[in-house]
This record gives structure tokens, sequence and C-alpha cells, in this order.
């Protein structure tokens, strides 16, 4: 049995353990939705786990992977933990915060923020095409060898 801690937007400093269906692959900093109380949850994947301190038949399964965006990196996963013990913060609200709200939610992310969330977890900078100025152009040729 695989299980995963997950955090959720709950004022508990805690990360929760939930079971991982078969044939479902999650990985640390996937976003995922999870039966919390009587309905759905937001939550992000923070680490796999071996065994759980919860008896095995009261572990709830992660209903599924929220799709469209990459997996969010580890540094990031370990620089808001730090964040968190530093303000001294629940990790799971301090880590939801630090998202955008349309990173959050449940719902399935429309096209354009889906590009945009793929180009800024990548690492690359997103300036649409369209939006780019010829001054803006030039400036990026310029600054662009002292960015590397």
């Amino acid at each position: 049995m695989k299980l995963l801690r997950v955090a959720l937007d709950v004022p508990l400093d805690t990360l929760f353990d939930y079971r991982v269906p078969d044939g479902l692959a999650i990985e640390a900093g996937d976003r995922v939705a999870v039966p919390f109380g009587t309905r759905q949850r937001f939550g992000l994947a923070v680490e796999t786990a071996s065994r759980s301190e919860v008896a095995e038949h009261k572990l709830k399964e992660v209903t599924r992977v929220l799709d469209g965006v990459p997996r969010l990196p580890p540094d990031w996963l370990e620089f808001i933990r730090f964040l968190a013990a530093y303000y001294q913060h629940p990790f799971g609200e301090t880590l939801v915060s630090a998202l955008p709200p349309w990173l959050r939610s449940l719902r399935p992310l429309p096209k354009k923020a889906s590009a945009v969330a793929t180009a800024e977890l990548s690492g690359t900078r997103f300036v649409p095409s369209h939006a780019r100025t010829a001054a803006q152009a030039a400036a990026i040729e310029r600054i662009s060898p002292t960015l590397e």
C-alpha cells in the first residue's frame, strides 16, 4: 500500500495521510483532490510514506490528480516549509497561500492559465509573443546573457 502525505489549507500544523489507489501515479509536488470531512478539498502532495499512524481501515484514498500544470519543484516545497517554520504558521496554509488562486481550485484550469502556470513552474519567463514590443525584445536580447 502506497501512502501519500498531503498538505491542506487548514489551521493545523500537520500533513494528512491518504492511500494512493492502484494505477494512480502521484509524486511530491502534485496537486490533488482528497476527501476531507464531508467534502472534496484541494491538497498538495508533499511526500510519500511507507506507514501511517492512522489505522489502515480509516485512511481515505486520493480522489484524483489535478492535471494542467507541472509538478511543483522540491526546492520550492522546502522553501515554503522554511517560511512556515520561520513565521510559525501551519505548513498547509502557508503552502496553499503561496499559490496563485487559480491553482488552488479543484476546477480544471483554463488553457491560458495552464500555459502560464507551465511556464512559471518550469522556470521559463512567460511573455506572450503578441505582447512584446520591439523595445522589449531588444531589452531581453541585451540582458539575457547576464541572466544565465
